[in-house]
């Protein structure tokens, strides 16, 4: 492995989270629907409030991609609970940033955080792999599995989020992002 160049390697920025106020849309749609208190469901609302924030700020290691992951499953269970799909009952503004002009794009639909996030567990394996070690046969390992976790949070986004929320979400630029990662 000595004699082999460790040449630099690309990775993607995070896209920048801004508002998704969920909590009173929630407990809206609770009073309305299922007639219970929403109050009962303060602590909930909590911690997915908190798991949101740990990843809109992800530590930039391993345990950053397990946040990631964790919110957008309990974004896919909140969704078969509540309907905050486009133009839902429940549906409420969500903005992020894209990543290229640095605007701020706003969607009121609960898969457009979705994609968001998964954009972000992509280009936060893409980090990981560009930061690792490459100088030992198990570095090298653990580098190309990121990148190849990468290129599939980039391919499930495109396969599966077939809506362009954004440019940076295009799918022109996840078929580029894909072949980068690969």
């Amino acid at each position: 492995m000595e004699a082999v160049p460790r040449m630099p390697m690309i990775w993607l920025d995070l896209k920048e989270a801004g508002e998704f106020a969920f909590n009173a849309a929630v407990k809206k749609f609770v009073l309305k629907n299922y007639g219970e208190n929403p109050e009962n469901y303060n602590e909930e609302l909590r911690k997915l409030e908190l798991l949101r924030q740990g990843a809109v700020n992800v530590p930039r290691d391993f345990e950053g991609c397990s946040t990631l992951r964790k919110y957008f499953g309990q974004l896919h269970f909140l969704q078969s609970r509540i309907p905050m799909g486009a133009e839902q009952e429940a549906a409420v503004p969500i903005a992020w940033t894209e990543i290229f002009s640095g605007k701020t794009v706003t969607h009121e639909d609960i898969k457009y955080e979705q994609a968001c996030v998964l954009y972000n567990l992509g280009a936060l394996h893409s980090m990981l792999g560009a930061m690792d070690k490459r100088v030992s046969e198990e570095g090298m390992k653990v580098s190309c599995t990121h990148f190849q976790c990468a290129a599939g949070a980039f391919t499930y986004l495109r396969d599966h989020f077939p809506h362009s929320y954004s440019v940076d979400m295009s799918h022109q630029i996840l078929n580029l992002n894909i072949n980068l990662m690969l």
